[in-house]
């Protein structure tokens, strides 16, 4: 919740659009528990048919909650497409060329 909306303006939630950050919240934290229950998945299991269900089961699921996230992201304008334009996304790519990027520390 906090990471979205430090992100934004304050007038950019209103009271209509918070049940869909809420739920946009509920996606992102069930995407994360599937992918540590993924992140703890031995691949030997895959060699009989229970660890294939399973995999496949999870695997499904996350895909399932990276669609509801993207959806609710777009509807409510958080994503870098929905805030660009074609000259701004060139002139920020420009700029980020040159910058440090987030994962490196």
């Amino acid at each position: 919740w906090s990471a979205v909306i430090n992100t934004k303006p304050a007038d950019w939630f209103q009271a209509d659009t918070l049940p869909l950050l809420l739920s946009y919240c509920k996606h992102v934290s069930t995407a994360a528990t599937i992918d540590r229950e993924l992140a703890e998945f031995d691949p030997k299991w895959l060699r009989d048919d229970d660890g294939l269900k399973r995999y496949k089961t999870l695997t499904d699921m996350r895909e399932r909650e990276s669609r509801a996230q993207t959806a609710l992201a777009r509807s409510m304008r958080l994503t870098q497409q929905a805030q660009y334009n074609a000259p701004t996304a060139a002139t920020s790519a420009n700029k980020t060329k040159q910058s440090a990027k987030p994962w490196e520390g």
